[in-house]
């Protein structure tokens, strides 16, 4: 049987097993949280305090704590998920909001999310759904994380640490790619080098330097003195400038590290209660009710008009997508009447080109 380490006490430990019952045990250094098995007998390994009453009177508070959702986490990309978490950032359920989650679901082992940190499980969502192809490396595209709870502070909490998780995690995978692309980088000059060895057998002519004595009598050879034009090559200095090089380069791999996030990028937004609660009674979750509210601000503005009903089924990726393209006809259109307004500034010549076209 397995069993929830709900509160800790000094050298005892509350736990809420399969069944249901509180119990006391000794605290292991377990944390809470913890997942943990034990068994069935009790002179084994648990001991009840005289009754699961008892037990409740010990450790009532923090077992309600544990038990109650405090906070709120929705995922989306299309696959559209909802986390219930508890006020030590526990997950206690999770539950898939439409029918590609519903699907998702099948392949994933949800119940081994639960008593994890919120922080983790969204990890392990996010790194599911890449495994499952929904998340496609250099594809655009985007992830929406919302976060709720029960006091304002909890949630901008809740959120800046779902950020810095999720910004940590696409950093090593950054690394990751980077060091496997140098190393290959690396292999492939190895082997040329290798058909240039076969020239050194040439070195035997050497034999022919005894001739060379005779060569002594020579005196060009203190000419040679005269070279200390060389010493011009200290004006290689120059070459630490190929360390910028080197910086160059990193900062051309931060670029493109930075372009690779901005190509799938996960925003965490911070939503009220009220918004959660509108959000089901739609049936989908609070970040994609947010997504849709801005494309049809986005729409509105480039002069057109959207029902959130045709969206709620779309992915992310469709949404902003739709989004961007609503805010590039805007931008044409400011720019043609920027062009349109500073064409009668020609004044006197009677043409009028600007205005012609309109009339047109």
């Amino acid at each position: 049987m397995k069993a929830i380490i709900v509160e800790i006490k000094g050298k005892h430990a509350a736990i809420m097993s399969d069944d249901g019952l509180v119990s006391k045990i000794k605290n292991r250094n377990y944390s809470i949280g913890q997942e943990i098995a034990i068994r069935n007998k009790s002179n084994n390994f648990i001991k009840i305090v005289a009754s699961a009453a008892a037990a409740v009177m010990l450790f009532v508070t923090p077992a309600w704590a544990y038990l109650t959702p405090y906070s709120y986490v929705s995922l989306d990309i299309n696959p559209s998920f909802e986390f219930s978490v508890n006020r030590f950032d526990r997950v206690l359920t999770v539950k898939a909001i439409n029918d590609d989650g519903e699907e998702f679901v099948k392949n994933v082992n949800v119940d081994g999310l639960k008593n994890k940190e919120i922080q983790n499980a969204v990890k392990n969502v996010l790194n599911e759904l890449e495994n499952q192809g929904y998340i496609i490396e250099g594809e655009e595209g985007g992830v929406i994380v919302a976060t709720s709870s029960k006091t304002k502070e909890k949630t901008e909490m809740l959120a800046e640490k779902l950020r810095n998780t999720i910004n940590e995690e696409t950093l090593e995978q950054n690394k990751e790619d980077s060091e496997i692309k140098t190393e290959e980088n690396q292999e492939k000059p190895e082997k040329p080098e290798k058909s240039e060895k076969p020239e050194k057998p040439e070195k035997p002519e050497k034999s022919e330097k005894p001739e060379k004595p005779e060569e002594l009598e020579k005196p060009e050879k203190p000419e040679k003195p005269e070279k200390p034009e060389k010493p011009e090559k200290p004006e290689k200095p120059e070459k630490p400038e190929k360390p910028e090089k080197a910086e160059n380069n990193k900062k051309t791999d931060k670029e493109q590290s930075e372009k690779d996030k901005d190509k799938f990028d996960v925003e965490v937004i911070e939503v009220t209660e009220k918004e959660v609660d509108e959000a089901k009674k739609l049936k989908v979750t609070p970040g994609k009710l947010n997504l849709v509210g801005k494309l049809q601000d986005a729409a509105e503005e480039a002069g057109y008009e959207e029902k959130a009903d045709d969206w709620f089924d779309s992915s992310v990726k469709d949404i902003n997508a739709k989004i961007k393209e609503y805010r590039k006809e805007l931008k044409q259109e400011e720019k043609e009447n920027k062009n349109d307004t500073n064409a009668p500034s020609d004044k006197g010549n009677g043409k009028g080109n600007g205005k012609s076209k309109k009339n047109d």
